[in-house]
């Protein structure tokens, strides 16, 4: 279920991320900023036996470039695995982005990630690991 969104933002939540076939969700909450509008769906996820590589290739699978989706990649964060990027014409700007998982919430395991939809106010520049600012506190 989603929220009516306050001041600052025309938009509401995203999606929850996709799941990949194999991978578990261990946490899920919401995010948001008023002042710097975004709102966001927050995932620990487990993959356990599944590969990193085919996890990975399941979300692009769920984020295609046919639909808008763009993988953008650089220096954001060394933990970041995944960005992907769909500027639309609207009012927002949608982000899929995969961490490696370091945060307090659970105990951090070599199968563990942290998953953020985020979407922000179209037109603010670069996105990729942006949505770490928002994230609740304990998830990174």
């Amino acid at each position: 279920m989603t929220s009516a969104c306050l001041y600052g933002a025309d938009f509401d939540y995203p999606e929850p991320p996709a799941v990949p076939s194999g991978v578990r969700v261990l946490l899920s909450e919401t995010a948001r900023d008023n002042d710097n509008p975004m709102r966001g769906r927050v995932q620990i996820v487990a993959t356990g036996r599944t590969a990193l590589g085919a996890v990975l290739d399941d979300y692009r699978r769920a984020y295609p470039p046919g639909q808008g989706w763009v993988e953008v990649s650089g220096d954001h964060d060394v933990r970041q695995r995944l960005c992907l990027v769909h500027r639309s014409d609207g009012a927002a700007t949608d982000v899929l982005e995969v961490f490696d998982y370091s945060g307090e919430r659970l105990t951090p395991r070599r199968d563990r990630y942290l998953v953020v939809a985020s979407r922000f106010q179209a037109g603010g520049g670069e996105q990729c690991g942006a949505s770490l600012v928002f994230v609740p506190g304990g998830w990174t």
